[in-house]
């Protein structure tokens, strides 16, 4: 039982490792966006230039209604660089206010007061979520292949067919276990 939920885990995770390699490859061209509002916090998650970025945003809204909706539009937000190893890996969160036009208003020389914002976000590249998203199929392969070197009449060391020579492998010399041959 354990076997078929590791599998189906493998699966899931592979199917993930896909959809983030075609992401990655679409942020060169278009910037995904999906975009949440749930009471006066906006969730915004962006897939431009090589990078996910999460943004969450008090007091602004972002969406109407509260389930996600997705937009598309250029690719125009490039993450500025963090410090560090993880800054040159191209992890990284930024922490503060903004500044923006209450809705409706038109700065034409008359004075308006905009709203303060406070913003935080946190990104990471996309090969991080491959990498990561990779390691279960990964798994799954070398159970495999290491089931495919335990069959009967297979030599242990290098997986040559012993049918022939029963009696030691004349691939790499090595005598076969006696359930083995």
């Amino acid at each position: 039982m354990n076997r078929w939920v590791l599998n189906i885990f493998s699966g899931l995770s592979l199917l993930l490792c896909a959809a983030v390699c075609v992401l990655w490859v679409r942020s060169a061209f278009v910037a995904d966006l999906w975009v949440r509002q749930a009471g006066e916090v906006g969730h915004v998650i962006r897939s431009d230039r090589g990078a996910l970025i999460y943004r969450r945003c008090s007091d602004l809204d972002y969406a109407d209604g509260h389930g996600w909706r997705w937009e598309s539009g250029e690719p125009e937000l490039v993450p500025p660089a963090s410090g560090g190893w993880a800054g040159r890996l191209g992890f990284g969160s930024d922490h503060g206010e903004e500044f923006v036009a209450p809705p409706g208003a038109v700065p034409d020389g008359a004075s308006f007061s905009p709203l303060v914002i406070r913003v935080s976000q946190w990104w990471m590249p996309h090969w991080a979520l491959v990498a990561a998203a990779a390691v279960l199929p990964l798994l799954a392969v070398g159970r495999i292949l290491r089931r495919v070197h335990r069959r009967p009449g297979l030599c242990r060391s290098c997986g040559y067919d012993l049918r022939a020579t029963p009696g030691r492998c004349p691939e790499c010399g090595m005598a076969p276990v006696a359930k083995d041959a």
